[in-house]
């Protein structure tokens, strides 16, 4: 309560469910106030490595493109390079959801 209720002090005093809500509301906003930030992991692309003929090598500096598909429809791709031997790999994604 020590957040809001310092900031907000109301002029009349609140009786009966109307204080109640009042602290309810401050409780909650002093909660939502001290929630750490979600850790936010790194995506990890995996994909083929001719080079190497191994199928599920990490990609190095991926990154999202798109490319001409069939039909002229534009289809998504990530394109970075593999992390043993440098080669330039690329993989073919589904559709966007």
């Amino acid at each position: 309560m020590a957040l809001l209720a310092k900031i907000h002090k109301p002029e009349a005093t609140l009786s009966g469910a109307g204080r109640k809500k009042f602290y309810n509301i401050t409780y909650y906003f002093n909660i939502m106030a001290n929630m750490p930030e979600p850790a936010v992991e790194p995506v990890i692309v995996t994909g083929y490595c001719v080079k190497c003929r191994i199928k599920d090598r990490v990609m190095k500096d991926a990154k999202e493109v798109s490319m001409k598909g069939k039909g002229g429809v534009e289809r998504r791709a990530v394109t970075g390079t593999c992390e043993v031997c440098g080669t330039k790999m690329f993989k073919i994604l589904g559709k966007k959801q």
